[in-house]
């Protein structure tokens, strides 16, 4: 069992966000509760990547 560790306004945050969020989440919560992060790969959407992004003008 992993445990996980939310922010104080996650609570008053996931209030205001539509039920289909709110029930995403909570899946997400019992995924990596149970089976942990690995896990997550192996579901569609569930994945933490990193983001790319290519700015058009921006010349570093």
């Amino acid at each position: 069992m992993w445990k996980i560790y939310e922010h104080k306004r996650v609570e008053k945050q996931l209030k205001s966000c539509p039920i289909e969020v709110q029930k995403r989440y909570e899946k997400w919560k019992d995924i990596v509760a149970i089976s942990g992060p690995p896990a997550l790969i192996l579901i569609k959407g569930f994945s933490d990547e990193a983001l790319k992004l290519t700015l058009s003008g921006y010349y570093p």
